[in-house]
């Protein structure tokens, strides 16, 4: 099965370039092509989106490319045969149930292959993608191939959870983790890499948690920008309508998607603030994420308060707080927008 971490397409990613963030590892990769010194056993963790599938590939194009230089030269011809997927000595474990992988998977495709030498070159790489699949059954039927590897093969476990697998391969691998990706790399992707607005750019990249694939997600999502568009207008509404409405503004709010998605939509609530005291401090626009609404940004700043700002801030931790413990979400709000509707 094609992995979560990337979209199903012609061609297989070969460029550790192609790759936002994540130096430690692309260099980790590199030298360990360079100098004939890898493991045989890998295990890649991180969340969905992270980029587990495109660090695998990238590492084993490298690996099967002819000119061992670290990097995939995309000229040769085992570059080529890659690029196309169709290189022999590349393997990912597929699997019928969405849900599971089974140990008939396993054996077919590894344990039963593995004893064969590479057809081309010197390595021959098995991919588990999305490894906490494998059951039980499974687990220890890899863990011979795991224990006693021949020397040519490479085993690629990817995993957002690596505790769901069994501490014997746990213990067998080199485990590496894929790390968030800063804010600013990412804005910087978004931008030139797909040519979306920076002031978009920015408000995506701020939500992605430091996650590619999110934010990749993001960008292109409808309901985003949507739920972006709610939380601008509500707050207006709150502060210009009597108090009195603050119940009908919170099911209206709520009614709109809003519960699935309460939490992306306090943060949004936050960066808000967060932009309307940093123009009242500054003066400038320059950090500015709600790029796009900033008329509306400059208005509120010079009608509020930097005291009543602050606790409205406070407040959206408080609220956040309060949905944790399991308030309801409509006295949760109520608190909330009664703040954003105080004293100025």
């Amino acid at each position: 099965m094609t992995g979560e971490d990337r979209e199903i397409k012609e061609e297989y990613t070969t460029s550790f370039d192609d790759i936002v963030g994540q130096e430690p590892l692309k260099v980790y990769f590199q030298n360990a092509v360079r100098t004939e010194r890898m493991a045989n056993t890998y295990l890649i963790s991180g969340a969905k989106g992270s980029g587990k599938s495109m660090m695998a590939e990238a590492f084993a194009a490298a690996l099967l490319c002819e000119e061992k230089t670290g990097v995939p030269c995309g000229n040769c011809p085992a570059c080529s045969k890659f690029r196309r997927r169709n290189h022999p000595d590349y393997i990912e474990i597929q699997h019928e149930k969405p849900k599971l992988i089974s140990v008939e998977d396993v054996r077919s495709q590894l344990v039963e292959q593995i004893g064969y030498a590479p057809s081309e070159g010197e390595h021959r790489i098995f991919v588990i993608e999305n490894a906490e699949l494998m059951n039980p059954a499974a687990q220890n039927a890899i863990l011979k191939s795991i224990e006693e590897p021949p020397a040519y093969a490479v085993i690629m476990l990817l995993t957002e959870n690596p505790d769901a697998l069994l501490p014997t391969i746990r213990s067998r691998a080199v485990s590496l983790e894929m790390k968030p990706v800063r804010v600013e790399e990412i804005e910087k992707y978004l931008i030139s890499k797909y040519a979306l607005p920076d002031y978009h750019a920015r408000v995506v990249s701020q939500f992605s948690q430091g996650n590619i694939g999110r934010a990749l997600l993001l960008s292109e999502s409808e309901d985003f920008r949507k739920r972006k568009e709610k939380v601008t207008r509500s707050i207006e509404r709150i502060r210009k309508s009597p108090e009195y409405q603050i119940e009908e503004i919170i099911g209206d709010f709520l009614s709109e998607g809003g519960k699935e998605n309460l939490d992306e939509c306090l943060n949004l609530i936050l960066i808000w603030y967060r932009d309307v005291l940093l123009y009242k401090a500054t003066g400038s626009d320059r950090h500015i994420i709600y790029r796009e609404e900033f008329a509306q940004v400059r208005r509120q700043a010079e009608n509020e308060s930097y005291q009543h700002l602050n606790k409205v801030l406070l407040e959206v931790k408080e609220t956040q707080d309060r949905l944790k413990a399991n308030m309801k979400a409509e006295s949760a709000l109520n608190l909330l927008f009664l703040r954003i509707k105080g004293d100025k």
